[in-house]
C-alpha cells in the first residue's frame, strides 16, 4: 500500500459534485433504504408492504429506472456492483440460515409473513425472498457501496475493506434488525428473541457483511467514477483535507495486495 506521504503527493482536489448528482444519488439511496425501511414500519405501526409498495417503492423505482436509463451516469456502475454484491452476500447468508431453520428447526423464517404483508395473503414465501434479496439485500449492500466509495475504501488492504463491511452488517444493519424485533409493540414479532437466534442472527449478518466488503474490494477499480470523496490526506501546504479525486492513487492501490 502506498504511505500517506505518497498519498498526499498524488491527491488532487477536485470540485464537488453538481447538485443534479446529490439527487441522484439520494434517489438511489431512497430505492435501496424503503424495502427495509417498510419492514419496521408494518412491525411497528400495521402498515403492509403491499401498501408501501405501491406508494412509495413503485414511484422511486420508475423515477430512478427513467433517470438511469435516460440519463446515465458512470458512477450508477458502483451502485449497481453494489446491488449484484448484495445478492451474493445474501445467498452467503441462507446458505448458512436456512440448515438452522428448516433443518436443525432453531428458529422460524419470517419471510413467508412478509411476503404475506405484500400480497395481502397469510403467507407467501415466493415473494417473501424476492422482497429479502431484491430488496433488502441488494438494497443494503447499494448503500454501503456509496459509503465505501465515499471514503475512499479502494485504497484500503483488503482485510479492512471486509472489516469495514462486517462493522456495517452490525450497525447499523443486524443492530437495526434487533431492536425493531424487541420493541415492536406486538413483541418479536419477526422471530423470537433469545440467545440462540441472537448469535444465528449475528453469524449470518457477519457472513453478508464479509461478502459485501469483499465484493467492494473486487470492484475497487470502480472507484475512480465515484465524483464524491470524504478522507484526508497527508498535510502539505499545497493539499487541504475535504472532497478530493485521485485516480493515479486508486489505480496504483488497486494493485496492491494485502
Amino acid at each position: 500500500m502506498l504511505s500517506a506521504n505518497e498519498s498526499a503527493e498524488i491527491a488532487r482536489t477536485r470540485p464537488e459534485p453538481e447538485r443534479s448528482w446529490y439527487v441522484r444519488l439520494h434517489l438511489h439511496l431512497a430505492v435501496a433504504s424503503v424495502p427495509v425501511l417498510a419492514i419496521s414500519a408494518h412491525v411497528f405501526w400495521s402498515v403492509s408492504l403491499r401498501t408501501a409498495a405501491l406508494v412509495m417503492l413503485l414511484p422511486l423505482v420508475v423515477g430512478l429506472t427513467g433517470l438511469v436509463l435516460g440519463r446515465p451516469d458512470p458512477s450508477d456502475r458502483v451502485l449497481l456492483a453494489g446491488f449484484v454484491w448484495g445478492l451474493v452476500a445474501c445467498a452467503g447468508y441462507d446458505a448458512f440460515r436456512l440448515p438452522t431453520i428448516y433443518g436443525f428447526h432453531w428458529w422460524n423464517d419470517f419471510f413467508g409473513a412478509v411476503g404475506g404483508s405484500a400480497t395481502g395473503s397469510k403467507s407467501n414465501l415466493l415473494v417473501g425472498y424476492a422482497w429479502r434479496y431484491v430488496g433488502d439485500g441488494g438494497g443494503i449492500a447499494v448503500a454501503f457501496f456509496a459509503l465505501a466509495a465515499t471514503v475512499g475504501a479502494g485504497m484500503w488492504p483488503r482485510r479492512r475493506v471486509i472489516a469495514l463491511g462486517v462493522a456495517y452488517a452490525i450497525f447499523p444493519v443486524w443492530t437495526g434488525l434487533v431492536l425493531t424485533d424487541l420493541l415492536a409493540p406486538r413483541g418479536q414479532e419477526l422471530f423470537h428473541l433469545s440467545a440462540a437466534t441472537l448469535a444465528l442472527s449475528l453469524g449470518g449478518h457477519l457472513i453478508y457483511g464479509a461478502l459485501i466488503g469483499l465484493g467492494y474490494w473486487r470492484c475497487r477499480g470502480l472507484e475512480t467514477v465515484w465524483p464524491l470523496r470524504v478522507r484526508s490526506v497527508s498535510p502539505r501546504p499545497s493539499i487541504r483535507p475535504g472532497l478530493v479525486t485521485d485516480t493515479t492513487l486508486i489505480a496504483q492501490a488497486a494493485r496492491a495486495r494485502v
